[in-house]
């Protein structure tokens, strides 16, 4: 009875349907209910970035894991040599391990895999574009008289036929232009961009496969592979979000020790 007072209202597809799309690029039709409730609570006042940008969280904890890090060192092949996990990577360069965790989806690490595992649920992804711009803004373009009226953030319902997904405003300069992120499911096209622009000082865009799309499922991958080798990606067909992959790291790390 709530749930259809909530549609009859609205509020589902005016409200609720801005925020999945702003979060994971997909529809309130098209994602599972702990996605759903996850893009709500990240719409909150209570969320928190760090003053020199969030990735200083991980250099931290490498830093405090005293790890030895190899950077832009991809990972081509595992191979098992007793007990052991022997990792190639940048070509013939390899290491041996007692203990495996694979962080990464799978589904896009190009890893050859020498031996026999658990069948890797193939996850279907959401294509992500995200374009930032310099620019003056076109207030017409959302409605507006002028720039000043412009809100911080704009969300889009199911139905918009607008060629973005959401906008944020990052930054107001002096001069009248404005630093703005968009998300969008297709690569936004100059043409469009100069519809909402009057002038464009720079356009810079980014594009990946962000996370699995979060549709409703009862099959997920396995966490553990085999002995001592974990796949801590799994729990992103879940929900994906920083945060929990903390937690399931946390967890495989519990599991490691005992």
């Amino acid at each position: 009875k709530y749930l259809s007072q909530i549609a009859s209202t609205g509020y589902s597809n005016q409200v609720v349907a801005g925020m999945t799309r702003v979060t994971y690029n997909q529809d309130l039709s098209q994602i599972h209910a702990l996605g759903t409730l996850i893009s709500v609570e990240g719409s909150g006042d209570n969320l928190f970035k760090l003053k020199e940008g969030n990735q200083r969280l991980v250099q931290e904890l490498i830093k405090a894991s005293k790890a030895k890090l190899h950077l832009n060192a991809s990972v081509t092949q595992i191979t098992k040599k007793d007990s052991q996990y022997v990792v190639k990577y940048n070509g013939e360069s390899e290491e041996s391990f007692d203990i495996l965790v694979i962080a990464c989806p799978l589904e896009f690490a190009g890893i050859q895999i020498d031996f026999t595992i658990p069948d890797i649920l193939k996850r279907e992804f959401q294509h992500v574009f995200v374009t930032f711009v310099h620019g003056v803004v076109n207030p017409h373009y959302f409605g507006f008289e002028t720039a000043s009226e412009l809100p911080s953030g704009i969300l889009t319902s199911t139905n918009a036929t607008s060629p973005f997904m959401s906008f944020g405003l990052a930054k107001s300069f002096d001069n009248g232009s404005i630093l703005c992120k968009f998300f969008s499911r297709d690569y936004l096209k100059d043409q469009d961009l100069d519809k909402i622009f009057s002038s464009r000082e720079s356009t810079t865009r980014f594009e990946w496969n962000a996370y699995p799309k979060l549709k409703p499922t009862e099959k997920f991958p396995p966490i553990v592979l085999g002995d001592n080798l974990y796949y801590a990606d799994a729990l992103e067909s879940a929900l994906s979000v920083m945060e929990t992959e903390m937690i399931v790291a946390k967890n495989i790390a519990r599991i490691i020790t005992g």
